[in-house]
């Protein structure tokens, strides 16, 4: 027993020294500004767009809708933490989406879209779900986590130790 309590012991402490020598976590790339700004509206059509990280990024993909939801040809580069997207000179009146993936430096990719509109907002947001479809998400995560919560603690509980023990008459 008393070899038990102390391999229980020197679990914990490893544990513990481990949690305080553990160096600091990189996060992944986030946009961190864009020029015109995401939900802008820009008089003229701008000649180019800029994704503005927190560090270097790699660009694997750049599209672009335009405001009649054609997707349109575009150039990308990257200069420093920034990825220039040349826009073509033709952009009808609207809200145009510019959606992107990139690679971080540790590896992760990062995906997202800005919209702006020249002149004008059109379109509107996607209608949300309804409420039946949020209960049921709901739902399903409450069982997920009442699942593992019952498969870790039943695994972590050592052998027998559910029996019970019947006094000797």
């Amino acid at each position: 027993m008393r070899l038990v309590a102390t391999l229980v012991r020197a679990g914990l402490a490893a544990l513990l020294v481990a949690l305080c020598v553990a160096t600091a976590a990189h996060a992944h790339a986030v946009l961190i500004g864009a020029e015109p700004a995401d939900g802008s509206v820009v008089a003229e059509a701008p000649k180019t767009v800029v994704l503005r990280f927190n560090e270097a990024v790699a660009p694997t993909a750049v599209s672009l809708l335009d405001a009649t939801g054609k997707p349109r040809d575009v150039a990308i580069r990257t200069v420093d933490q920034s990825v220039m997207v040349t826009l073509p000179a033709d952009l009808p009146q609207g809200t145009q989406v510019v959606s992107y993936r990139v690679v971080s430096q540790d590896g992760h990719p990062v995906a997202g879209s800005l919209l702006f509109s020249i002149g004008v907002v059109t379109g509107s947001a996607a209608p949300s779900g309804d409420g039946v479809l949020h209960a049921l998400i709901w739902l399903a995560r409450l069982g997920l986590y009442l699942g593992l919560f019952a498969g870790v603690g039943g695994c972590s509980l050592p052998p027998g130790s559910g029996r019970v023990r019947q006094a000797n008459d």
